[in-house]
């Protein structure tokens, strides 16, 4: 008997069975602790497969001895197979030992339930190695895919493309400080691309949150990128965009954010605008920002996960034919399609 098997991103989230002892409460209670203190994918999935009875391989062990093919869509840096919706049909790398050290190093051994932690010193056998013989995996698409396709789009309108990382990790609003510096290198010498051009980056950030307002990583990402270019309003037009591919940028209920010139021009130019920007990423409060500046979210629900994308378009004149606003929109709809 073959089983075909489709996975992709937010699989983690969907498709659960915990394991005897542990509620979808405790579940819900780990993974917040784990998003608030900004952990990468990695350490939360490494927690999520010893606290389920199908993540981490289990899945393949309960199809066992049926032969079972797997259709993923990645949504992890570097399309690691065990890491993808946590791994259900993949040989596990790590175990509850890795678990608890990952507790540990984000000091939430202390705040996740009780009954979390004996488990996890439970160390209970993961799945026999022999039963993974009979899974194939084959990854249909991942944020190459969609990069690759951007940079194609890009480039016939005649942009030259430069296609930064794939791999983008790490805190949001210091990620975005290393792509300002590299706009400015843009606009100011035209290296390591001539204008008019677009900048293109693929990955997912973090946040740790320290406020109480409302963002998410593209937001942020976005609100950093906007503070960092501040220097740069006036003298080239610029038209950046941070999203969500599945349209899903945390809890603000949108895909991130679209800032077309002219906006940015003319929020730049206001009064204390540093100093607003400042306070609320302080506050974690991006997403609160740009509505207060009149930008409006960005709203495209694909229902495809292959992270985040990052588009700066650096230009010397008005293109009338084409904004960063409709660029965006137009690239998302042909990913839909």
């Amino acid at each position: 008997m073959c089983i075909r098997d489709s996975i992709s991103g937010g699989g983690s989230a969907l498709f659960e069975l915990p394991a005897d002892g542990i509620s979808l409460d405790d579940l819900r209670s780990v993974t917040r602790h784990l998003l608030r203190c900004g952990a990468p994918i990695d350490d939360i999935n490494c927690v999520r497969k010893e606290l389920s009875q199908v993540k981490g391989g289990k899945l393949a062990q309960l199809l066992c001895p049926a032969r079972v093919e797997a259709l993923i869509i990645s949504d992890v840096v570097g399309d690691r197979l065990d890491l993808i919706a946590s791994g259900p049909l993949i040989q596990n790398l790590t175990n509850a030992r890795d678990a608890l050290s990952v507790l540990e190093k984000h000091q939430l051994l202390d705040k996740v339930p009780s009954n979390v932690l004996q488990q996890l010193k439970s160390l209970s056998s993961p799945p026999s190695e022999g039963i993974f013989q009979d899974v194939q995996a084959k990854i249909l698409a991942s944020i190459g895919t969609c990069i690759s396709t951007m940079e194609r789009l890009c480039q016939n309108i005649g942009l030259e493309t430069l296609v930064l990382t794939t791999s983008l990790e790490g805190e949001a609003r210091e990620c975005a400080k290393f792509l300002a510096s590299v706009v400015k290198e843009v606009v100011g010498k035209d290296r390591p691309a001539k204008k008019p051009c677009a900048l293109l980056l693929g990955g997912e950030t973090t946040v740790t949150v320290k406020g109480n307002g409302k963002g998410g990583r593209n937001s942020e990402f976005a609100l950093s990128l906007f503070r960092s270019l501040l220097p740069l309003a006036g003298k080239c037009h610029l038209d950046f965009a941070c999203i969500a591919t599945d349209g899903d940028d945390g809890e603000t209920q949108s895909g991130g954010i679209i800032v077309h010139d002219q906006e940015f021009r003319q929020i730049a130019s206001k009064e204390n605008i540093l100093i607003d920007i400042n306070r609320s990423l302080e506050n974690n409060d991006s997403f609160s920002w740009f509505l207060q500046q009149g930008i409006k979210p960005f709203q495209c629900e694909t229902k495809t996960n292959v992270m985040d994308f990052v588009i700066v378009v650096s230009y010397t004149h008005l293109r009338a034919h084409e904004t960063g606003r409709n660029l965006v929109c137009r690239l998302l709809l042909e990913k839909k399609k």
